[in-house]
């Protein structure tokens, strides 16, 4: 005969409670700092857009001079 497991210890019951507060305030912490990063991307994405359309005219303007030199 399987005897029936014993209910737990209310310490026991305490320390998984405390562990799954834990991992929601943690879980709340990575939300907040994959917003943040999100944010961080953003701001850095702009400014370099328009380096890369700057270096994208001036690639431009480089090859259409070439291309008037050589003709």
């Amino acid at each position: 005969m399987i005897a029936s497991p014993r209910p737990p210890s209310p310490s026991v019951d305490r320390d998984v409670e405390d562990i799954r507060r834990a991992l929601r305030e943690m879980h709340r912490t990575l939300y907040k700092w994959h917003g943040a990063a999100e944010n961080v991307t953003e701001r850095v994405n702009s400014p370099l857009n328009k380096f890369d359309t700057a270096l994208g005219t001036i690639r431009s303007d480089v090859a259409n001079i070439r291309n008037s030199v050589m003709d």
